[in-house]
């Protein structure tokens, strides 16, 4: 009996991420996926000055977040990988890392059940967040990497959930955002750096309200 190879498909450029100075873009791609005979891919960068493109790294990835000059930090099998975009050389700085850890740099956000750890990349100084935090599912950085959204489930055996705003990357200034009474929040985003756009879910049915809120005022 013949054996037929699974067909992989061929992805020529996805998940693109422009550094803060504009300087490089990222982006995964398996375009050399009969040269390596391996489908898991490969992070290239393209020098947005010169135009050109290299592979950086192989294997998959999930984008974490922007250092400075050149930096970029990837969660790969559980690990949170630094990698030097000018020389290629990529270090693993922590273990045990969960999928919805980012980097605000300098801080590296690490959220585990119960509790949220803002770590200092440059000073190792960290704090902890346990007021309130149940199971973070998403967080988000403003554009200016300064405030932190994050999706919040108080009790992680409910439904229910708040936005957890950590202004300034400082743990000891907090604010929660509860939803409307009778709905849960299903996602939002950073419309600048004190205006989040949200969108939450009335319970038990499929109806949608969208808001602004100002992460200001209380």
């Amino acid at each position: 009996m013949t054996k037929i190879k699974p067909i992989v498909p061929l992805i020529w450029a996805e998940r693109p991420a422009v550094s803060p100075d504009g300087r490089y873009l990222i982006f995964y791609t398996n375009r050399n996926v009969v040269s390596l005979k391996d489908g898991s891919g490969q992070m290239w960068v393209k020098d947005l000055k010169d135009y050109t493109e290299k592979a950086v790294y192989t294997g998959g990835y999930e984008f974490v977040g922007w250092g400075n000059d050149g930096q970029v930090f990837i969660h790969d099998d559980d690990k949170l990988v630094g990698i030097d975009l000018k020389t290629l050389e990529a270090k693993v700085l922590r273990e045990a890392v969960t999928l919805t850890s980012i980097v605000s740099y300098p801080y590296l956000v690490l959220p585990t059940r119960g509790q949220i750890a803002i770590e200092n990349l440059e000073s190792n100084k960290s704090e902890v967040l346990t007021d309130g935090v149940g199971r973070a599912d998403m967080i988000v950085a403003d554009p200016t990497q300064t405030n932190l959204a994050i999706l919040n489930l108080p009790n992680p055996e409910s439904f229910d959930n708040n936005i957890l705003v950590i202004k300034n990357n400082n743990a000891s200034d907090v604010r929660t955002i509860w939803p409307e009474e009778g709905y849960i929040f299903d996602t939002y985003s950073w419309i600048d750096q004190v205006n989040l756009l949200v969108v939450a879910l009335k319970k038990a049915t499929t109806d949608q309200v969208s808001y602004v809120v100002n992460v200001n005022e209380d």
